[in-house]
């Protein structure tokens, strides 16, 4: 796909961006086109599509804002159909996207800068923002004592006050990236897990009883946003 010639950022490490859609076909042409108007030099753009019986492939094929497409022949599942998009794509970091978002232009530069500073980092979210752009759903997981889990920042009005890279608990997984190293090391998205409906990673922190990884330590969220 090429770049929009706006803005370019030359950095060193390429991205690849995995969307991926199952009966997706109301929302996958715009976030195609916020894709195509990232401000992002070295990407690829990988959809995966889950056995969709609407109009979803004929529409990311008709937008033309992509590098990859692959049609599944049946539904993998979130874990199985993202494994499919990574393990077809080049990128050193790999972000996941779902299809009924749309990025800002300096989310991967944002994403790549936050890597690079924080090179023990596996995984990397993202600020997310309801449709009306203002108001926050998520900047970073918080998993309590008990196992209960919130949002950072859910509901609030977005003035900056979350703008700052930090560690956190977990990333929401509608907007996360991982470096490819650790994929590689993970093994991918356990296809086994008993949450299918998501599969899941996991790095040193976090609190599970999934094999730890010995390269990376650490999940960020970095400031620059989608919604």
């Amino acid at each position: 796909m090429s770049p929009s010639p706006a803005n370019q950022i030359s950095t060193p490490l390429k991205v690849s961006v995995v969307v991926l859609t199952f009966n997706s076909e109301q929302f996958i042409v715009p976030c195609l086109e916020s894709l195509a108007a990232l401000d992002y030099r070295d990407v690829e753009i990988v959809v995966v599509d889950n056995a969709s019986s609407d109009a979803t492939i004929e529409h990311a094929r008709a937008s033309g804002q992509f590098d990859v497409l692959i049609p599944n022949q049946s539904n993998r599942g979130c874990a199985g159909g993202n494994n499919d998009g990574w393990r077809a794509s080049t990128g050193e970091i790999v972000l996941f996207l779902n299809p009924d978002t749309t990025v800002d232009r300096d989310l991967l530069t944002a994403l790549v800068e936050a890597f690079m500073e924080h090179p023990q980092a596996a995984v990397c979210g993202c600020k997310i923002l309801y449709p009306d752009g203002q108001t926050i759903w998520h900047t970073g997981g918080i998993l309590h004592p008990n196992a209960m889990t919130n949002h950072r920042g859910k509901d609030e009005q977005d003035r900056g006050q979350y703008d700052e890279i930090c560690e956190i608990d977990y990333a929401s997984g509608c907007a996360v990236a991982v470096r490819r190293e650790f994929l590689e090391e993970a093994g991918g998205f356990d296809e086994d897990s008993t949450s299918r409906a998501h599969g899941s990673i996991t790095t040193n922190r976090s609190r599970s009883s999934s094999t730890a990884h010995r390269s990376f330590t650490t999940t960020i969220e970095t400031a620059s946003g989608l919604w």
